[in-house]
This record gives structure tokens, C-alpha cells and sequence, in this order.
């Protein structure tokens, strides 16, 4: 059996930034393997560990998905239509 391979997939991000009340949207690309999120632009990277939910970061599986680091920046992914 070939191994499993997580696949990439084009959205939509939002970012509100806490520190300097700023809202900015932009293209980005989406990947989830075994729980652990990555989301990464030209000018953002991401990533959410599995692991660290509830610890580091809230995570709400909604549409779109939504990551939130409290007191940090609220980051929402709406997956390509």
C-alpha cells in the first residue's frame, strides 16, 4: 500500500491581527494530515499541531475553519468552492 499523502488545497484566509487591530485577506494554501493543519501564503506560514489544540491555539471546525491564538491573532481558512 503507497503511503498517504495529504492533499493541498487552494482557499481564502482571513487574518485579524490582535496586537495592531488589522484585518487582512489573502490567497493560501491548505493542508491536514492526521489532525495537524498547515497554512501557508506568500507572506504567512502556519502551523497547528494536533497535539497543541486546546493548549496553544483553539481550533473550530466550522466553515470556514477557524484557529484562534488567544490574545495573538485569529486566523479563519475558507476551503476553495
Amino acid at each position: 500500500m503507497a503511503p498517504a499523502r495529504a492533499e493541498i488545497v487552494q482557499a481564502r484566509c482571513t487574518l485579524a491581527k490582535y496586537d495592531t487591530n488589522t484585518i487582512e485577506s489573502f490567497d493560501c494554501n491548505f493542508r491536514q494530515s492526521g489532525g495537524n493543519v498547515q497554512v501557508w501564503s506568500s507572506r504567512w506560514n502556519f502551523e497547528f499541531s494536533a497535539s497543541k489544540q486546546g493548549v496553544e491555539f483553539v481550533r473550530i471546525n466550522a466553515d470556514p475553519l477557524a484557529f484562534h491564538r488567544l490574545g495573538q491573532y485569529s486566523l479563519w481558512v475558507k476551503q476553495g468552492d
